[in-house]
């Protein structure tokens, strides 16, 4: 017996078969486009096999995953654009016990010749996972535009996050969310005129809290204790002693930022003191932290703005 469900534009499927004892649990078509898009499944136990896959039942094409494991991820490229595709899963465990999924479908986008003033997303969607309950998710623009992030998990939809601040550069910090869960998201973005972008459906995994809680993280802060056009003071604390240091910059990418020691010696209180900058100008930091046992994290990308001369 099969199962289909579908949520945000993602095809999910359930597969049950009644005498194999390996399962094929919630394949998923993420990432779709005009010539490509991206299987996403697991198994009940450490499998291997084969995606077929094509424009009718009889597929045409194969896609062999070769190593041993429950969580598979298989790209499709060289796809057709507006095209219905065909495919199936064939998973076979360590015992020899093969197991075949029903025949799902998907349809690729159409292909779109954008033109120069066109809105366009310059940078896809970037996540990192901070914490076992936040992501930040991050992308670029080639015009100033806002920031949207639709997400939820397979059973529920979360309101979307809205920032209305027009960017070339869009970094956004989802909070609350389960650890050790699969979250699918899409972000958009609005420009001056109106015209709206938006990116095709991709997913992540929060961290088990067991992983995470192993790491240094803030106790409080960051927060602003003074502000003016060219110079801050930022304070924060930290849930254990640590040696802690920051790179910042005007864009957010750690290669592109100076280095700056906050800490030396272990300690739970942290300030940041940043002179000489640009009155009006956008700034971007990332907390690092060390504990005295050895043990590394960073934060989440922060900003501020400096204000303007009076």
């Amino acid at each position: 017996m099969f199962f289909k469900h579908s949520f945000f534009g993602f095809i999910f499927l359930i597969s049950f078969t009644s005498f194999a004892q390996v399962q094929i649990h919630e394949p998923a078509v993420t990432n779709i486009r005009h010539n490509e898009a991206t299987l996403e499944w697991t198994t009940s136990t450490e499998t291997y096999g084969i995606v077929k896959y094509g424009t009718h039942s009889k597929f045409g094409f194969d896609k062999k995953i070769k190593e041993m494991s429950q969580e598979h991820l298989v790209k499709l490229k060289n796809l057709k654009p507006a095209t219905s595709y065909f495919f199936q899963i064939i998973s076979k465990d360590k015992k020899g016990q093969v197991t075949v999924s029903d025949t799902y479908t998907f349809k690729t986008e159409s292909f779109e010749v954008l033109t120069e003033a066109s809105l366009k997303i310059t940078s896809l969607p970037q996540v990192s996972t901070p914490g076992s309950t936040q992501a930040t998710l991050s992308w670029k623009t080639n015009l100033p535009a806002s920031s949207v992030v639709i997400y939820g998990t397979k059973q529920t939809r979360k309101t979307p996050y809205v920032s209305t601040l027009l960017s070339e550069v869009h970094i956004v910090l989802l909070e609350d969310l389960e650890p050790n869960t699969r979250y699918f998201y899409q972000v958009k973005s609005k420009d001056k005129l109106n015209r709206t972008v938006t990116s095709t459906y991709s997913s992540f995994v929060t961290p088990a809290p067991s992983a995470q809680n192993k790491l240094p993280v803030l106790k409080s802060g960051p927060a602003l204790g003074r502000l003016t056009e060219n110079d801050v003071r930022i304070e924060w604390t930290t849930g254990r002693s640590c040696k802690t240091h920051v790179k910042w910059g005007k864009v957010p990418l750690p290669s592109f930022q100076k280095k700056k020691v906050i800490q030396n010696e272990f300690s739970k209180f942290h300030v940041l003191e940043l002179s000489g900058l640009s009155p009006e100008t956008r700034y971007y930091y990332t907390i690092y932290m060390e504990d005295e046992t050895g043990q590394k994290n960073n934060t989440e990308i922060f900003t501020f703005k400096t204000h303007a001369l009076r």
